[in-house]
């Protein structure tokens, strides 16, 4: 279902020059499309000649010498490399320092030094395995560099991940929605929001559980008043939710159903409904709200399910620590494992949702996506609040990412 054209082989070098800065007003913003969607639009190329004034010190490419990514991991043309991992070349020699650097490293040193840390953890291409002490040398050593103004490279080694066989990494996005909550069934409050039955299954689908195979179990935690917010919510996994009387309660992720989960946006994108090319977040509610009797049916065509729990009012990833915005990242853990930092060239998007220019960012991985398997994808964490929707909603770009060692 996806689109997919032949584009150019990924450039070598990156190019990076100093201009630019504010994150957040550069993306045009982005990504849950994948999670929701299953479907990207295909890898931009080039953006267009002009790149952003130089107002701080954010990095960009210089016109010209952005690389073409392509492919998604399913193009049988690319060669099949026997490592995840490869040595990579020096890394780029400026890297973003903001606001979010300090709380992303001090989060995620509980998470390295955590009891529950695996002592070692092999992963295919690296010289040696990922272990409690070498994941504390990586923090250690970019709190010297955070401090210095020497490049990254002088801290850290960057072994970079061979992604779709090329080196390009799918980046989306995700982030925390918002839903309104009421403890008890009446009015417009009709839609059961439930916990994890106690077991390990199997349990009903979504089908099955829409049908009211859960009802009358005592596991309804609250009521909502929009079945499409709560499968949103859903899928990104956990959401603030907002009572009549103003109190809000954090829904965090309960377990799911064990059933697969299907793309409803390919669904859609099979049945005419939404050009492929335009799918997203975004299109998909719009099309469920302009079709409200066809919603539901649609929504059971994926059979996978999130029970949701009450929890403290921080949003938490699987690490068990809270996620900073543009910092925390969700991975497969046996790729990259919770606790491990990454160099990602971040995909800056222009208005029309293009990749402007590449942003070189520190990343920590923190939490672990459901959906995402193997080596060709990261989920970056948007955060609360519209621009956060609208980035999980848009970015499903291509971009090169590097696991951080000790050198």
């Amino acid at each position: 279902m996806r689109s997919h054209a032949p584009g150019q082989q990924p450039a070598t070098s990156s190019g990076f020059a100093a201009a630019g800065r504010s994150v957040v007003r550069w993306l045009a913003l982005a990504g849950m499309a994948l999670a929701v969607a299953g479907c990207a639009s295909s890898p931009s190329s080039s953006p267009s000649s002009s790149t952003p004034a130089a107002t701080g010190s954010a990095l960009v490419n210089k016109p010209g010498e952005l690389p073409g990514f392509v492919g998604d991991g399913r193009n049988t043309s690319y060669p099949e490399l026997p490592r995840l991992f490869t040595l990579a070349a020096p890394l780029p020699a400026s890297v973003v320092k903001d606001e979010t650097l300090a709380p992303m490293l001090a989060t995620q040193r509980k998470v390295v030094n955590s009891r529950t840390f695996p002592a070692s953890q092999p992963l295919d291409g690296l010289p040696t395995p990922v272990t409690q002490r070498s994941a504390q040398a990586v923090l250690e050593a970019l709190e010297r560099w955070s401090h210095s103004n020497r490049p990254l490279s002088d801290f850290v080694q960057g072994y970079q991940l061979q992604g779709d066989g090329r080196g390009n990494v799918r980046f989306t996005s995700y982030y925390t929605p918002t839903i309104s909550l009421s403890d008890r069934r009446g009015g417009a409050f009709t839609v059961p929001i439930y916990r994890k039955p106690d077991g390990n299954g199997p349990f009903p689908s979504r089908t099955d559980i829409s049908r009211g195979a859960l009802a009358g179990r005592n596991l309804e935690i609250a009521w909502t008043n929009s079945l499409i917010d709560l499968y949103f919510l859903q899928v990104q996994g956990s959401g603030m939710g907002v009572y009549p009387d103003g109190r809000r309660r954090l829904l965090s992720y309960g377990g799911k159903n064990g059933h697969s989960y299907v793309s409803i946006g390919r669904k859609l994108v099979e049945q005419g409904e939404i050009p492929v090319d335009q799918v997203s977040m975004q299109t998909i509610r719009a099309w469920m709200n302009s079709h409200p009797g066809q919603a539901e049916p649609v929504m059971n065509l994926n059979g996978s399910y999130t029970f949701l729990s009450f929890a403290q009012n921080e949003v938490t990833g699987s690490a068990g620590v809270p996620l900073t915005p543009l910092a925390s990242a969700a991975t497969d853990s046996t790729i990259l494992p919770p606790g491990t930092v990454v160099l990602i060239e971040m995909p800056i998007l222009d208005a029309a949702g293009r990749v402007d220019h590449y942003q070189p960012r520190l990343l920590a991985v923190q939490d672990r996506g459901g959906a995402i398997k193997g080596s060709e994808r990261l989920d970056i964490y948007a955060g609360a609040g519209p621009q956060a929707e609208q980035m999980a909603g848009t970015l499903k770009h291509f971009g090169r990412l590097w696991l951080l060692l000790p050198k």
